[in-house]
């Protein structure tokens, strides 16, 4: 029994106690561009907290391990959808102001200088942040579980991270560099999964054997890979897809289940 965190998300419980740590959009409006309830690590308070909610968790429960999973910022499209973009906290924006001289507010305001469509150089600058700081929180929470491994030394880490080598556009709309990640691994001890976004999950389901493949290049031989498939009834009648169901059921399962233990055993 493994248990799955899920940051920016701790729970939603966790959301409601603290507003002032919600992930807010450009307007400093509390957004949920997706599933979860995001908290903006951002705030050093916050982190704290969170890593110290996950420290409890993790101790508190028998637990055989970890899967730290999918911690990238929700952003809807990335810039192309101003009010759902984070992380713009006030402390994400403090920071990035110190660090590149202006607000990155002003990357969604088209009257500005810095405004993403005129500026690709601007944009740049925050998509660059947004990865040194993903990969500074997955560092973050990688050593929280390790200092519950002294007295659970058993508990195994699992990672789960977005293919954005397969889908380059999660680094533009998420901060998702799964390179960066894998780099980790040479201070961390953590089994690396690869999940693929679900713009890929109605596509020819082989393409996990090639998933795979792309990752056993990179981790080496005999490295520990996961794939993780998505199965579940997400897919809208009114589009047409080459599957005949709306969940990926009979033959397609049977040959997504076959083709990811090609990719990774």
């Amino acid at each position: 029994v493994y248990a799955w965190l899920d940051p920016p998300q701790v729970s939603e419980k966790f959301w409601k106690e603290h507003p002032e740590w919600q992930e807010l959009n450009f307007r400093g409006e509390a957004v949920r561009p997706s599933w979860r309830y995001p908290m903006a690590l951002t705030s050093p308070e916050c982190l704290a907290a969170v890593k110290a909610t996950f420290r409890e968790f993790l101790k508190k429960y028998d637990w055989d391990g970890v899967n730290l999973a999918e911690l990238y910022f929700e952003a809807g499209n990335g810039p192309r959808d101003p009010r759902l973009l984070t992380p713009m906290h006030p402390s994400a924006r403090e920071g990035f102001r110190r660090q590149s001289g202006f607000d990155p507010a002003l990357l969604l305001d088209p009257l500005s200088d810095h405004y993403w469509k005129k500026n690709p150089g601007a944009w740049k600058l925050f998509e660059n942040y947004r990865v040194d700081a993903l990969v500074r929180f997955h560092e973050e929470f990688l050593k929280t579980i390790r200092e519950v491994q002294v007295d659970k030394p058993h508990l195994d880490v699992v990672v789960t991270a977005m293919d954005n080598l397969g889908n380059p556009e999660l680094r533009t709309n998420h901060g998702v560099d799964i390179k960066r990640v894998i780099d980790l691994r040479n201070r961390y001890r953590f089994t690396l999964q690869v999940e693929d976004p679900e713009s890929e999950w109605s596509k020819d389901p082989r393409r996990y054997e090639q998933m795979g493949r792309r990752y056993r290049a990179i981790l080496g031989p005999g490295a520990a890979l996961m794939l993780d498939l998505n199965i579940l009834q997400f897919r809208d009648e009114r589009k047409p897809t080459p599957f005949p169901t709306l969940i990926q059921t009979g033959i397609e399962s049977y040959e997504m289940v076959h083709s990811a233990a090609l990719g990774a055993d």
